[in-house]
């Protein structure tokens, strides 16, 4: 993989990040189908999936991360499309990022600046997913807090794979009434086909 400008991870190797991620880096194998991978940064999670021969399409807001990205998928001939947006439950306005610093939040503006991608324009442009993968620095707040989103996720029976950020927000958020699969102390598994939930453990070796 091309690391990056990312003072954090410039002298890890690829496994190290992988063990650091720990048991999460299996669930797109396991999953299967589409992954969207939202908040990719260089893309972890994009290039194990595309590698496993899965469709991928990789959402971040940062100019510096997505060109990281691109520069892999072409160097190691991975098909991973690459959307240089926010990713957003309802349109809003932002200021991309400049660096690929994986601590990148979006700052959000009243006008002006590039519009954010929604999830509903998502699927639209790229089909839907059979897992969201989502890392947006407590960005994940405004999903919890979107009935339509709750209801379209529902609905569709895909998989969820948060990681909540409780330092930023100063709690961790929660839907108490969709089968959840604590995956670390991080992050949850959300899917409300509880069936699909239990093959899918099954099929990491249980947890």
């Amino acid at each position: 993989m091309d690391f990056r400008d990312n003072i954090d991870d410039i002298s890890r190797s690829t496994g190290e990040l992988e063990t650091r991620e720990n048991r999460t880096m299996f669930i797109p194998v396991c999953a299967g189908g589409l992954l969207w991978d939202v908040g990719a940064n260089v893309g972890l999670f994009s290039v194990r999936a595309a590698v496993n021969g899965q469709p991928c399409i990789a959402f971040d807001f940062s100019k510096r991360a997505v060109q990281l990205l691109k520069k892999t998928a072409a160097k190691n001939r991975l098909s991973i499309t690459v959307v240089n947006q926010a990713f957003t439950a309802t349109t809003k306005q932002y200021n991309p990022a400049t660096t690929s610093g994986p601590q990148n939040r979006v700052d959000f503006l009243e006008a002006g600046g590039t519009a954010s991608v929604t999830y509903k324009e998502a699927e639209q442009l790229y089909g839907t997913p059979a897992l969201i993968k989502m890392d947006i620095e407590g960005g994940e707040k405004e999903f919890f807090d979107s009935r339509d989103f709750k209801e379209w996720f529902c609905e569709k029976k895909i998989f969820w794979l948060v990681e909540l950020h409780p330092t930023i927000l100063g709690y961790a958020p929660k839907w108490d009434d969709v089968p959840m699969c604590e995956i670390d102390s991080h992050h949850h598994l959300y899917c409300s086909d509880s069936e699909k939930m239990s093959v899918l453990v099954k099929n990491m070796g249980g947890m």
